[in-house]
């Protein structure tokens, strides 16, 4: 069985609160896109991850891996003793907000749901799931969402328009925990409005400048400076907006159509080859 594992950008990031035990209440607009990750999945007695050859960026390949924790928890919560044996093609770059590690978890539980006669329902294995990553239970499907809570309340948005993108990403990566505690420092403030940037993003049309906000964007910044260099390249690549996904390090442009996308993704990757620049679109 062969499964496609798509990133996610953040059109949106505010944080609304924290819980008593230190998680963080998210209030984000979340999309897939064109990039994604191969997950392989074949028949196994136990339960073993390798890196396919064709992989643009490495994985960590023992239990840390979100396709074994979520392919353990899966075993546990069914009560069964069954194995797979996964190969992984990694296109996602890590480290970026992009989702890679969510996205390969929840294809996984899709995949393995399937091959191993389960049929358990998507909200059991949205609640499997958040445990290990707060992206995953939004990752086990494929529509844009309005994501609350910690991430398990999930609402999906009307039908977007696509968007053509250039995701840009540095040498550096960033840890999501190490951003979080920065932002608890810092304590920045956003006049973010649901209604509105929700609106903005229906219409193919629309100043997202104006509107979206990711309140991680400035925390990050001071842990990754290059943030703020990419994303002024991108807009003086032509980007109608740009902005940090997820907790970074990646940043995302937004282009008007596929040739202007290409033009500019070649412009930035002879700029500096050291980057990590792709040509995706939203799906």
């Amino acid at each position: 069985m062969i499964i496609e594992a798509h990133a996610k950008i953040n059109w949106s990031l505010n944080i609304t609160g924290r819980r008593s035990d230190g998680y963080h209440l998210v209030d984000m607009l979340l999309q897939r896109i064109a990039l994604h990750d191969i997950l392989e999945i074949l028949p196994s007695e136990g339960l073993s991850l390798t890196l396919g050859p064709e992989s643009s960026f490495t994985a960590p390949l023992d239990g840390s891996n979100l396709i074994l924790k979520a392919a353990h928890a899966l075993r546990e919560r069914a009560g069964v003793d069954r194995g797979a044996a996964f190969i992984l093609t990694k296109r996602i770059p890590s480290g970026a907000g992009l989702g890679g590690g969510s996205a390969d978890a929840a294809a996984a539980l899709l995949a393995l749901n399937r091959l191993w006669g389960l049929d358990l329902p998507l909200k059991e294995l949205e609640a499997l799931s958040l445990p290990l990553g707060a992206d995953i239970p939004f990752c086990l499907h494929r529509e844009a969402m309005r994501v609350t809570g910690i991430g398990e309340t999930l609402a999906p948005l009307p039908a977007l328009p696509e968007r053509h993108l250039v995701l840009l990403k540095g040498p550096e990566g960033l840890d999501t925990g190490s951003v979080y505690r920065q932002y608890d420092r810092t304590a920045v403030m956003s006049s973010y409005h649901h209604e509105r940037a929700a609106a903005a993003l229906m219409s193919p049309c629309a100043d997202l400048r104006s509107v979206l906000t990711n309140v991680l964007e400035l925390p990050a910044l001071s842990l990754c400076p290059r943030i703020k260099a990419d994303l002024g390249r991108l807009y003086s690549a032509g980007a109608s907006f740009a902005q940090m996904t997820g907790s970074g390090s990646a940043v995302y442009g937004v282009f008007g159509d596929e040739d202007r996308t290409a033009k500019a993704c070649l412009s930035l990757k002879e700029a500096d080859p050291e980057c990590v620049c792709i040509k995706t679109s939203t799906i």
